[in-house]
């Protein structure tokens, strides 16, 4: 069988996740989790207790830090991420982890170190004839740009917000609707306007198939996504 890459790209709260999940499922295919690797190495920086910002001592970290995800020979179709032999993958999903993703990336070399990993991870997984799913927010313009399947799925800030709302509930985190959608404007500045890598603003120029899902559930915009996949004939 053979293996390809399909990078799902998009703004914050756009259903990546989900998206991503229920595709692993259908296709039996491998996620690899690329912002729960920024958010297990926060997790080790507040574990050891070390500043965000201080690039040294986050390089030197990140540099003992194993970020797998798990055993490459029995993965299973549900994203895991482990920390030095760790299952961490519920331990990353708090604000905290969030948050200091969001800031270890913007340290010098970090990003770089990240994504050299995350493509040696999936040219050996495609190497085994393994359908391998990205996502993040320029996977297939940075992390694999030769990915055979380029999705941008988005939405709009308000149902982004809604979406999000429910995320943290679920969590027992309680933000005002007007709080959220707030947040998810400002996240948008600042992922479409950063110097490094930002989110592709015209993504249909850039080569991704773009998917709106406002207006859909999780399963519609899934079967849209697939229908696309069978038309390349992979």
């Amino acid at each position: 069988m053979r293996g390809y890459v399909i990078a799902i790209d998009g703004p914050a709260a756009s259903g990546k996740g989900t998206i991503v999940q229920l595709l692993t499922e259908q296709l039996h295919g491998v996620n690899i989790y690329t912002g729960g690797m920024y958010r297990a190495l926060a997790l080790a920086c507040l574990r050891g207790k070390i500043v965000f910002t201080d690039t040294t001592s986050v390089l030197r970290l990140l540099s003992t830090s194993e970020i797998s995800l798990g055993d490459e020979s029995n993965l299973s179709v549900v994203a895991t991420i482990y920390l030095n032999g760790e299952n961490v993958t519920e331990a990353i999903k708090t604000p905290e982890a969030a948050i200091g993703a969001g800031k270890v990336v913007q340290v010098p070399g970090v990003r770089e170190e990240i994504v050299k990993r995350q493509k040696e991870l999936s040219f050996r997984l495609v190497s085994k004839g393994k359908v391998v799913i990205l996502d993040g927010q320029d996977t297939a313009m940075y992390v694999y740009p030769q990915a055979e399947v380029k999705i941008f799925l988005t939405a709009s800030q308000e149902v982004r917000a809604k979406r999000r709302q429910k995320q943290y509930e679920k969590q027992g985190l309680y933000k005002s609707l007007d709080e959220m959608l707030r947040e998810i404007k400002i996240r948008d500045h600042q992922d479409w306007s950063r110097v490094l890598h930002p989110l592709s603003s015209d993504p249909e120029k850039d080569g991704y198939f773009l998917v709106d899902s406002s207006d859909l559930n999780e399963y519609q915009t899934r079967d849209i996504i697939l229908k696309k996949i069978t038309s390349l004939h992979l």
